[in-house]
């Protein structure tokens, strides 16, 4: 534990599932007090561990998709405030520069893409803890839907956009890489 300067007490817990050792940690308290961009990330599903990808060379409307975790820059991303203090963030891939975006599509099953950054409300999301407080609900600020890797997801599937139900298929691990932290401001 340790304290942030406005008394707000965060966690950090460490895993270690044989495999892979990994620390969770209060993803919004990684933001000082000038870094606008933070990361990089793996984010993982926490229905079956696999992890969001993008494509290197990726096109505007290209849709990221599920892949085993190598931690290779084609699946790290980074977060950007939307606003100093927001708690409004865009998503960023480091190997593209596009940003996750939702679509202005409002409907269960809409796909989620990857486009040119615009922080318009459909490329915006908020955080929310998991109810166990162990992972992130990845929310959109356009219509409330949330990133859904679907009931049995597998290696290629892409990721979909729906009302929050709270299952572990809407459910991310949003891991730091690495001790140092890389903060572009």
């Amino acid at each position: 534990n340790h304290m942030r300067s406005e008394n707000k007490q965060t966690v950090n817990v460490s895993f270690n599932l044989g495999f892979v050792a990994f620390e969770l940690e209060d993803i919004l308290s990684v933001f000082g007090g000038k870094e606008e961009i933070v990361g990089p990330f793996l984010i993982i599903s926490r229905k079956n561990g696999l992890a969001i990808e993008s494509a290197e060379e990726a096109e505007q409307e290209c849709r990221p998709f599920l892949n085993n975790p190598h931690g290779r820059i084609s699946q790290q991303w980074l977060i950007k405030r939307v606003s100093p203090k927001s708690k409004e963030i865009v998503i960023l891939s480091a190997v593209n520069g596009m940003a996750l975006d939702r679509t202005p599509r409002s409907h269960d099953g809409a796909p989620l893409i990857l486009y040119g950054e615009n922080s318009l409300a459909w490329q915006r999301w908020k955080l929310q803890k998991t109810p166990d407080k162990f992972g992130w609900i990845i929310q959109s600020i356009h219509d409330s839907r949330v990133l859904d890797v679907g009931r049995t997801p597998s290696v290629n599937d892409e990721i979909w956009m729906w009302t929050i139900h709270e299952l572990e298929h809407q459910q991310f691990l949003i891991l730091t890489i690495g001790k140092n932290r890389a903060t572009i401001s």
